[in-house]
C-alpha cells in the first residue's frame, strides 16, 4: 500500500502543512469463484455492492411463501441499496430477479437497528411481535455482518448497514424472551453468530435460556462465509451454511436433517472443505423437536 500526500503551493515563515482526518479503509480481495484461503468477510459499512445478504433473506422469504405462509404473516426487512439490476439467488433456476413481486415491508435506509428492535418489542403497539398469539410459531432469520470486538468482552453484535449500528446479544435476548407464542426458530447468519446466541462468550455451554426455541447459528466464534453473487461453482448467492439449510427445509426436511446437511455441505472452493470444518455451525434445541419440525 502506498500513501501519497500532496500539497501544491509555497509556505513562508516556517509554517507547517497538516493533513487532518485521514481515513484509510482496508478493502478485501476475494476470488469470487474459487477462494482457496478466503480472507475475512468485509467488515460492516464498507458499502460493498453485494447480492449475498439480500439474496439469502429472499431465499427464506420465497421458501416460506411456497410452504403456505403469506405476506400477512411475513415481515420482510430487506437492505438492498445499490442492487440496481435486481437480485438473483440462483443462476440456474430461470428467475432473473428474485426481488420482483416480493412483499418487502421495510427496505434500505429504514432497515436499521431502531426499527428492528421496535418490531421485536411486544410492548410497542403495532409492532410485529405485539401481534403474535399463543398458538403462533415464529421464525426469526437475521442475515448481515457480525462482530465480536465491539463490546470489548468477546460477546457478539449483529450489524445493520443502513445506519452502521448494531444490536447486542443481550438486547436481542431481552426482546425475544418476552415473546409468548407456541414455538420459535431463530437463525442468525453472521460472523461470530454462535456468540450472539450465547451468554458470556461461552460457546456451546451457556446458551440463552429460551425454552420455547430452537437456535441455529451459521458459525461459532469464527467468521462465516457467503457468496457475494452467484458467479461461482455453486451457482447461488448467499450463505454457505443457510442456503443449503433452507434448500432442505424447502424440500420438507426436518430442521435437524437440514442442519446436518448444511454442516456437511462442501462449497465450491479449492481444496474442497465442508462447512462444519470452516465455520462450525451450532444448534440448540430446547424444544426437542428438531427431528420432527418441518415447514
Amino acid at each position: 500500500m502506498t500513501l501519497v500526500l500532496s500539497f501544491n503551493g509555497t509556505v513562508a515563515g516556517g509554517n507547517q502543512i497538516n493533513f487532518d482526518d485521514i481515513d484509510i479503509n482496508k478493502w478485501v480481495s476475494v476470488n469470487l469463484t474459487h477462494p482457496v484461503q478466503p480472507p475475512p468477510p468485509p467488515p460492516p459499512n464498507l458499502k460493498i455492492n453485494s447480492d449475498g445478504f439480500p439474496a439469502q433473506a429472499l431465499q427464506v422469504y420465497w421458501v416460506l411463501m411456497k410452504h403456505g405462509y403469506t405476506n400477512d404473516s411475513i415481515f420482510l426487512m430487506l437492505y438492498h441499496t445499490g442492487d440496481t439490476n435486481g437480485i438473483d439467488i440462483n443462476r440456474n433456476d430461470g428467475i432473473v430477479d428474485d426481488l420482483a413481486y416480493a412483499g418487502v415491508d421495510v427496505e434500505n435506509d429504514n432497515v436499521n437497528s431502531t426499527r428492528f428492535k421496535r418490531e421485536l418489542n411486544v410492548s410497542i403497539s403495532g409492532s410485529f411481535a405485539s401481534k403474535l398469539i399463543a398458538q403462533d410459531q415464529l421464525i426469526i432469520f437475521m442475515v448481515d455482518h457480525g462482530s465480536n470486538r465491539m463490546l470489548g468482552d468477546g460477546n457478539a453484535t449483529f450489524h445493520f448497514e443502513a445506519d452502521n449500528k448494531y444490536i447486542t446479544e443481550l438486547e436481542f435476548y431481552n426482546l425475544v424472551k418476552n415473546i409468548k407464542c407456541n414455538r420459535i426458530l431463530i437463525n442468525v447468519d453472521c460472523c461470530f453468530s454462535g456468540n450472539f446466541l450465547n451468554q458470556n462468550n461461552n460457546i456451546g455451554q451457556s446458551w440463552y435460556n429460551l425454552p420455547n426455541c430452537i437456535l441455529v447459528s451459521a458459525a461459532s466464534n469464527v467468521f462465516s462465509w457467503y457468496w457475494i453473487n452467484n458467479f461461482n461453482g455453486d451457482n447461488f448467492a448467499g450463505s454457505w451454511f443457510f442456503h443449503p439449510f433452507w434448500d432442505q427445509l424447502n424440500k420438507s426436511q426436518t430442521i435437524l436433517t437440514a442442519y446436518n446437511f448444511a454442516c456437511l455441505f462442501s462449497p465450491a472452493i479449492i481444496p474442497p472443505t465442508r462447512v462444519v470444518q470452516i465455520q462450525r455451525p451450532l444448534m440448540k434445541d430446547y424444544l426437542g423437536i428438531a427431528n420432527s419440525w418441518t415447514l
